[in-house]
């Protein structure tokens, strides 16, 4: 029997070649979970992220398609009426 690399406890359990006791093991292998946790968490922030950006760009297409739609009013009012806005009258 070999010693733990870790603990020094007696075991029969190699990982990568270096002897490691079960306690130590899920240890280790708790541990590795926990450190692939932010990794999950920067996934999914990221994909919020890019949902939030969508939202936005919807909100800035609404706004620029009100504004286009004031501007083509305007010109249509002064094409086919002859009405001056009253922003633009001397």
């Amino acid at each position: 029997m070999a010693a733990c690399a870790y603990c020094g406890a007696e075991t029969q359990l190699y990982n990568g070649g270096v002897p490691i006791c079960l306690t130590c093991a899920d240890r280790h292998e708790t541990k590795a979970k926990a450190d692939h946790i932010p990794d999950v968490r920067a996934i999914l922030a990221r994909d919020l992220t890019g949902t939030l950006r969508i939202h936005d760009a919807s909100r800035a297409l609404s706004a620029a398609r009100d504004e286009m739609m004031i501007a083509h009013n305007r010109l249509n009012n002064f094409l086919s009426r002859g009405i001056v806005p009253e922003d633009l009258e001397r």
